[in-house]
């Protein structure tokens, strides 16, 4: 008695229509039968075999039939598919901890104090770490300090593992 092994998991399994052919397989070759026939009906001279027209459909033979050849149980156009959206994705993803996304944060706003050098040491011992947001207007008014040549940012590592951030004016 002739017995049939049943895959366990059925939907790993294709379908197959014709002979070995699945449904991409034919599709691919239909799109070369249609490609083909309006090549011919459409193109100069109309309904009439030309050296061009053979070559043209041929072209499009080699590449359906291309596409439809089957490699490690997967075909040529999956085989594109699958290293076309691998090249397509993005290649490097960055992670901003300081995102504010999904976070509760109290608006407060930020007092630009630039102090002369003898005033900042005691500013320094006299800060405390608070979560503040900056509005537009404010953090203009940060950019334009530090893309200046009048003062220096300094990022300082405290031994608790804060970090104090310096501006100091510089002495030309």
């Amino acid at each position: 008695m002739k017995t049939t092994i049943i895959p366990a998991q059925i939907t790993t399994v294709e379908d197959k229509i014709a002979g070995n052919l699945n449904s991409t397989q034919l599709m691919l070759l239909m799109i070369f039968l249609f490609s083909s026939a309006i090549i011919y009906l459409v193109l100069p001279p109309r309904s009439g075999v030309v050296l061009y027209k053979i070559i043209l459909s041929g072209f499009f033979f080699l590449v359906c039939v291309t596409l439809a050849i089957r490699i490690k149980g997967k075909i040529v156009l999956e085989w594109l598919k699958v290293t076309g959206v691998y090249n397509l994705r993005p290649k490097y993803y960055l992670f901003n901890k300081n995102d504010l996304y999904l976070r509760e944060v109290e608006n407060q706003s930020v007092d630009l104090k630039i102090a002369s050098s003898k005033n900042q040491a005691e500013e320094i011992k006299d800060f405390e770490a608070k979560e503040t947001v900056i509005d537009q207007g404010n953090l203009m008014a940060i950019e334009k300090l530090i893309s200046g040549r009048k003062y220096k940012l300094a990022f300082i590592p405290s031994t608790k593992g804060g970090l104090n951030v310096v501006v100091n004016q510089i002495k030309r």
